[in-house]
């Protein structure tokens, strides 16, 4: 082994990390493992490579470049090992755009085998994104159509997606219309004469409106509640007997009665939307995904963590986790596995991934579900909280550069970490930052053995000494993240180490909101940045600006005022738990200082 690079790429929302490991091969320095961790966006759904951000572009371009530089090794493989931290369709999302450049346009991941064909393809037509999936062992064929309409305010205005499926005898029809102002949304779904019709507004957070086909009466008749009061809508058309005229009766709907009312403007696109998104047979689908060798079996071994749970309760849509899952199994030779705690991922002798930990959602709720105002369905503990946390070390130097990778673990994870005593396991280590500096996932606090109200992510810091801290947050993340508040405790333990405090091309949100007043700190935005050992020794080389955005950067405040007024000091204390005052749990350093923890917690929560 001849060098080891990490790099992290903020890409949308989330990040993308890349492990490259490289060898002396007959006199030659080459790639010979390389492994991907998460591969986020800011889209719930597969978007072309055409239709991404430059900066996007340039990191699915570079991760490709080394995809395609560890494929000439020869046997056939472009990734070593993949790990999904958790089982969100923000860190699947690029995924998919790694092979569509690898292709160079169009292309399908597919597997035969007998009795058996399982396969994607992807198309793009007049700025809709369609999709093709098939699995004859489950009788299951599935096509998609996906547009999202210009950004306005770095969000999206309106997305609409449809999907046909095909299961033994039963034909589906879903669309669903989301506007991403407000989050209104309007929801059709049908099967043969079956037809129901939702509309949903967010502010309300309630269902505005259900419609459901009358059966059989001809003209087509619709019943249902419209505000809580009964209606009924009869149209000139007659009763749909095949999927064009459920068509044309969805829309006829759409255009009489729902048109741009209620905050659901740009809902008349589904017209157009509809053209594009054509009725096509079970046979046309597998034609389409049967029209070349696509991918299969290019990915050694694949690991996930988060909660399982997700593979069902998100795979409504074809980019949910659950059928992502089926496509990273497409494209792998093992297994995919999932992450336990205390597991060893074996990357290049004597290189190694160490799962610190991965809770399941009954371990979470042990920690988090007792405390006032924290359901046992928070999307903090069932989804965030039970992400995988890896560690890179050498098993053979204990002077190497540990790289730390916690995905989007939140203080319930580390509360985990430090009462098992796991810290000593990325002493010293480079952190991507958990949860990309998310406020609401780091802030927490416990008491100490001595009864002292502490925040445990920078007594984490304290007591776990990270060599470098990297916010691998996207630009303009909408979610209120890295917050203010996390970067000043990663400055202030900086300085109380000596170490150099220079936020080094990271932006963060000065509220804890998605709304608010954003600062970036460098003129020239940085498309990704490596870190890597130099010569040998304990230093970070910081190569930033390999691609720069060409904008300018500046401060701006987005033009909504609802934003949270409290200062992020302020904060109730929900919740209680039974102290106990003889274990000391975080590490301690050599002269026995350091910040002990209970293993019974105290969390405080924001208002």
């Amino acid at each position: 082994m001849s060098g080891v690079k990490v790099t992290m790429l903020p890409v949308g929302q989330g990040g993308m990390n890349l492990i490259e490991i490289y060898d002396d091969i007959g006199g030659e320095e080459c790639l010979v493992n390389l492994t991907l961790i998460d591969c986020g966006f800011d889209r719930t759904r597969p978007v072309k490579l055409t239709s991404l951000p430059e900066n996007n572009k340039k990191s699915v371009e570079y991760t490709v470049e080394k995809m395609k530089e560890r494929q000439d090794m020869g046997d056939g493989v472009f990734l070593d090992n993949v790990l999904f931290t958790h089982r969100d369709t923000d860190h699947w999302i690029m995924f998919d755009n790694l092979w569509e450049e690898l292709s160079g346009g169009e292309y399908s991941i597919r597997k035969t085998s007998p009795g058996k064909l399982i396969g994607n393809k992807f198309i793009s037509k007049d700025k809709v994104d369609l999709s093709y999936f098939i699995n004859t062992a489950q009788k299951t064929y599935e096509y998609q159509a996906d547009f999202t309409s210009p950004c306005i305010m770095f969000q999206p205005y309106y997305e609409i997606w449809g999907k046909l499926s095909y299961q033994d005898d039963i034909t589906k029809t879903s669309i669903h219309f989301i506007n991403k102002r407000n989050n209104n949304a309007c929801l059709a779904n049908w099967i043969d004469w079956d037809m129901k019709i939702r509309l949903f507004s967010a502010k309300e957070d309630c269902d505005i409106m259900h419609a459901e086909l009358v059966f059989e009466e001809s003209p087509a008749r619709f019943c249902g509640t419209w505000q809580n009061e009964s209606f009924s809508w009869t149209s000139d058309l007659p009763f749909p007997e095949n999927e064009s005229m459920r068509r044309e009766l969805f829309l006829n709907f759409i255009n009489e009665v729902v048109g741009e009312e209620l905050g659901f403007e740009g809902i008349l696109g589904i017209g157009e939307f509809l053209d594009q998104f054509e009725h096509i047979s079970r046979q046309e689908i597998k034609d389409i995904v049967d029209s070349d060798d696509g991918y299969c079996d290019v990915i050694e071994n694949a690991y996930v963590g988060g909660n399982p749970n997700a593979n069902y309760t998100k795979n409504a849509r074809l980019s949910g986790v659950g059928l992502m899952l089926q496509r990273l199994e497409i494209l792998t030779k093992n297994a995919v596995i999932e992450m336990t705690a205390a597991a060893n991922i074996p990357l290049y002798d004597p290189l190694k991934l160490y799962v610190v930990e991965r809770l399941s959602v009954k371990e979470l709720t042990e920690i988090g579900g007792g405390v006032e105002g924290e359901s046992v369905s928070s999307p903090a503990i069932l989804n965030n909280g039970t992400s995988g946390v890896t560690v890179l070390m050498n098993t053979e130097d204990t002077e190497f550069l540990k790289f730390f990778f916690p995905g989007d673990a939140t203080v319930h994870t580390f509360y985990s970490i430090a009462i098992n005593d796991a810290c000593s396991n990325f002493m010293n280590a480079v952190w991507t930052v958990p949860h990309h500096g998310s406020y609401t996932t780091n802030y927490g606090q416990c008491q100490n053995g001595e009864g002292q109200t502490i925040d445990l992510f920078p007594a984490m810091l304290g007591n776990t000494e990270p060599e470098a801290m990297v916010i691998s947050a996207g630009l303009k993340s909408s979610h209120g993240h890295p917050n203010y508040t996390i970067v000043e405790w990663m400055v202030n333990y900086c300085e109380a180490m000596g170490k150099s405090a220079d936020s080094h091309n990271i932006c963060f949100n000065k509220s804890d909101t998605k709304l608010g007043d954003w600062a970036y700190t460098s003129k020239e935005l940085p498309i990704y940045t490596i870190l890597e050992a130099v010569d040998g020794k304990r230093e970070i080389a910081y190569q930033a600006h390999c691609f720069t955005w060409d904008g300018d950067c500046y401060e701006i405040e987005y033009s909504k005022t609802e934003y949270c007024k409290a200062s992020c000091s302020e904060y109730k204390k929900l919740g209680e738990g039974n102290q106990s005052q003889d274990t000391e749990l975080l590490r301690t350093q050599g002269d026995g200082s350091g910040v002990p923890v209970p293993p019974e917690r105290l969390f405080v929560r924001r208002h």
